[in-house]
Formats: C-alpha cells, structure tokens, sequence
C-alpha cells in the first residue's frame, strides 16, 4: 500500500476519533423513542437563529446537525449564550452539555464568565426549558419547510375539480344561519359540539374576561365563514403587547394550557416575558388545540388585523372574527393550502 494511502487512512481516522470523542457525551442527550424529526425551517423557529447560522456553527464544532426536538433545545441554549451573550462558540457549546446533557438540577445556576469569578452568567434553567418547549411546539405545528426544486406543473385539471355539488350545498345552508350560530360552531368544530362546555368555549370566555383583544382568524374564521373544511385547531390572533402579555400568561397557566407535541417539565408554567418572546404558541388545553398568533403573513401585527375584522355578537360577549378579504389576504388557512387542487377549492370557495 502506498505511503500517501497509508497517510490519508490515518487522517481520517485520526478526525473519526476526533469527532466521536467530541460528540460523545452529545449523542446521550436525546429523548428514547422520540420519532418527530425537524426541518431546516423547524429547526429555524425552534433554536431561534437562521438556519446558515446552525449549519456553520455544527462545523466549526465538528458535530453532525441532527434534528430531534432534544438537539434542537441544546442548540437553542448554545445560540442564547454565543450570538446573545458573545460566549466564544466552543465555550457555549460546553456549558450546554454542562447545564442539559449533563442532567443539571432545575434551577438556577451561574456560570462563571471570567476566570477570577468576578463576573458571572445566571441561568434559569426552568424558564429556558419553558421557553424551548413552547418554541417546538410552535416549529413541530407551524413552520411550513421551503419546497425544493423548480415548482411542479399542473395540468390543470386539480383547479377544475374543486367544490362537489354536495359541499356547495352545505356552504349554501351554513349561509343560511345567523352570524352568531357559525361562530359558535366554527369555535366549537375542533373541540366537540357535543360536551357540555367545550375547552374553546372555556378559553374564549377566560381571554374575554381578562380583557385580552384577539380576533378569530386561520382555519376557524374560515369555518365561519362557511368552508366546508373543518377546523382542527383554534386559531387566535392575541394581542400580547405591553402589560397584555402578563394578562395573557396568567390566562394560560390558569387554563393548564401545555406545548402541543412535545415534552414538558412538571410545573411547566409561561410568563410575560416568555409570552412576548414567542410570537407563535402552539398549545393544548385539554383536548383542545389551539394557536395563538401574534401576527399574521401578509397583515401584520394584531392592530393591522383588527382592522380587517368583523364583530359579531356572542351570549360571551363581543368577538372579532377576521373579514373573508382579511383571510383572503392572509393567505389560504391550514389545511386547506396543501397542494394546488386544495388551493383551487379554496379559491373557488372565496369567489363563490
């Protein structure tokens, strides 16, 4: 075998040993079983940090970018202490496998800055685990991936098969009902008409009590307005700004609302600052999905949204619901934007 084989060979084994012994105590960190994998655009909203920024950093550290939800929340603290606090990359990277892989007890815990110990960085552990769970849950749910290539071709023939007979029908009887009885059931669809006090019932009036504005939109405006697609989740845009943000965690923590696919400490609890950091939660009261929103693509902010809505009286009180230009705007909601043939029944649903 020749020498510059030989000598090849032994680099790269001497960079596999490298890399294992700098992963190793790593890899232990990661939920057994766990199946949910993230994409770059999850992985985006779950660290909090643009996906150029973990691709570089993964190798400068010589570590493989893996995309479980554990990954994704030792990364997250990497970035808040390298890109937020100006800890060299290297020096980050360890005090996460200190502070999470190594099991460190809920708490807070300080970390020395200098080596005289005369500055220090204090760390809440139970807020930033907090804060990671509510991020994947709104990356898991919410982020939509970038499609890759040059965008298919259709025929044409998915936007023709759009609306049946049948479900213009329905649109025409759903019409038919006052405004007040479509919102109750647009409100209802993804929880159960049938319980006695449906969990969205619950968080509607809980939000109007505290005196926290939002306005109906997504997929549950769009079952008010008589799409005939149902609503899976319950779809709010909040205003979470100023002192409405502490109104709006102490409402969660008073529903037992949690992070939506994900695993959460005992005593999982949000605050206002943690309710202002995450413009998207996506969470789970009971059996009850539900997405509050911050802004909405192609609207804006809360106060851009309320101007495109509609009021609609309620037993509850007044609600407002975002106007079908509103939704039109925004873009089509959930489901119903996957694929073209989907996106033409929307369409033809708008226009109808």
């Amino acid at each position: 075998m020749s020498p510059w084989i030989l000598q090849r060979f032994y680099r790269s084994c001497a960079h596999t040993f490298n890399t294992i012994f700098k992963v190793d105590i790593y890899l232990d960190y990661q939920f057994h079983g766990e199946s949910q994998l993230l994409s770059d655009a999850a992985l985006s909203i779950a660290i909090g940090c643009e996906i150029k920024w973990l691709y570089n950093s993964a190798r400068r550290l010589a570590l493989p970018v893996r995309r479980s939800s554990a990954d994704a929340t030792w990364w997250r603290l990497v970035h808040h202490l390298a890109v937020d606090l100006g800890i060299p990359l290297v020096n980050a990277a360890r005090s996460a496998d200190t502070l999470i892989v190594a099991g460190v007890a809920p708490g807070r815990v300080r970390l020395r800055a200098t080596r005289d110990g005369s500055v220090s960085v204090s760390i809440d552990l139970d807020r930033f685990h907090d804060g990671a769970a509510l991020a994947i849950a709104a990356a898991i749910y919410l982020a939509v991936p970038r499609a890759r290539g040059r965008p298919r071709k259709h025929s044409g023939t998915e936007a023709v098969a759009a609306l049946s007979q049948s479900e213009m029908e329905e649109v025409v009887r759903l019409r038919a009902l006052g405004t007040s009885k479509r919102l109750e059931r647009a409100v209802t669809l993804g929880s159960g008409m049938d319980l006695l006090e449906p969990p969205a019932i619950v968080v509607v009036r809980e939000l109007l009590s505290a005196g926290i504005p939002f306005v109906v939109v997504g997929t549950t405006a769009a079952a008010f307005h008589c799409a005939p697609w149902p609503a899976e989740h319950l779809d709010l845009c909040v205003d979470a700004s100023g002192r409405n943000a502490a109104a709006v965690a102490r409402t969660l923590n008073r529903l037992g609302a949690i992070p939506r696919g994900t695993g959460v400490r005992d005593g999982f609890c949000v605050d206002a600052a943690i309710v202002g950091a995450t413009p998207t939660l996506a969470l789970r009261v009971n059996n009850l999905s539900l997405n509050l929103l911050a802004a909405l693509n192609g609207i804006g902010e809360y106060p851009q949204v309320e101007q495109l809505s509609i009021q609609v009286p309620m037993d509850w009180g007044q609600i407002h619901v975002l106007s079908l230009p509103g939704l039109l705007k925004s873009g089509t909601p959930g489901p119903v934007s996957e694929g073209a043939a989907k996106q033409a029944r929307w369409i033809q649903f708008a226009a109808s």
